[in-house]
């Protein structure tokens, strides 16, 4: 690797399905650092892959240590500098994570709850029950605090409610209290990209909250959030991308319904989308188009 952006995207590419192989070659990332951005970026990727993915607190905070050192000697790492405070944040995640002692006091209010948010999503496949304690903290705390919709906290809030939602969506089988987490987190992410992001977040979050209400088994839900979704779409231009997924919780909510004919329009939908992505969506969203096919049977 040439630079550690391209290092850092092809880690953000694979670490879903190899999070191990990843962890075990972040450390190559060091020689690449060259500035207080490279630092950043590197210790959230390492945060996420030893947190979220594997579980593994102690290898996680050990390599953030270790980063921490080299990026000094590399002067990559400056006292007051924004990626102090985010290797900080990082490190509190996962020391929370762990168990030690409340690693949030102290702290700004929007940092106590942008911590208390990653450490709920890192324990979100780990242990429901106290991720669901972690979640709710950061979001009576952000409900009580008054911040302004630019304060980072909110677009934290937003990004750990879909990683909760969607890791758990992949599940074969969730217990009740995955499945409530599951649901706080979706409609978590719908809260706050209201207030961080754009209609084009927004609309994503309802394609979430449809796929998330139909893994709880929650069909009503689902196609009332699957209908928002695609009217949040068609509201602003139906870009070809956006109406395609659109279309796809429509396809599958309606066949566990037992509406065939109407899985099958949505299906056919997603078919007449299909050439008008442009081409370096298209293998990619073949895939989610053969998912959808194989669901419907065929």
């Amino acid at each position: 690797m040439s630079d550690l952006a391209t290092f850092v995207e092809q880690g953000w590419a694979d670490h879903a399905d190899a999070p191990a192989a990843v962890a075990a070659r972040l450390e190559l990332g060091f020689e690449l650092l060259r500035s207080d951005a490279d630092v950043s970026a590197l210790a959230r990727l390492a945060e996420h892959v030893y947190g979220a993915h594997l579980g593994q607190w102690t290898p996680g905070l050990e390599f953030l240590t270790r980063l921490a050192a080299h990026a000094r000697g590399r002067g990559c790492l400056q006292p007051g500098s924004p990626a102090e405070a985010d290797l900080a944040r990082h490190e509190a995640t996962l020391a929370l994570c762990r168990g030690d002692a409340d690693p949030r006091a102290g702290r700004s209010t929007s940092e106590r709850i942008r911590i208390g948010a990653l450490a709920a999503s890192s324990l979100s496949l780990f242990d429901a029950e106290r991720a669901q304690g972690l979640l709710a903290q950061a979001l009576q705390e952000a409900a009580d605090s008054r911040l302004p919709d630019s304060d980072p906290m909110n677009r934290t809030l937003a990004v750990c409610g879909n990683s909760i939602a969607a890791g758990l969506e992949e599940l074969a089988e969730r217990s009740p209290a995955q499945r409530a987490l599951m649901i706080t987190g979706a409609e978590t992410a719908r809260c706050y990209w209201e207030r961080a992001g754009t209609w084009l977040q927004v609309e994503r979050a309802e394609y979430r909250l449809a796929h998330t209400y139909l893994k709880a088994g929650d069909l009503q839900q689902a196609r009332w959030h699957a209908t928002t979704c695609l009217q949040i779409v068609q509201a602003n231009g139906s870009p070809p991308l956006e109406l395609y997924y659109a279309w796809e919780p429509y396809a599958l909510i309606d066949h566990a319904r037992g509406d065939h004919a109407a899985a099958q329009a949505a299906l056919q939908a997603m078919r007449a989308e299909f050439p008008r992505l442009a081409a370096d969506e298209q293998p990619w969203c073949a895939e989610s188009l053969r998912k959808v096919e194989r669901a419907l049977g065929g």
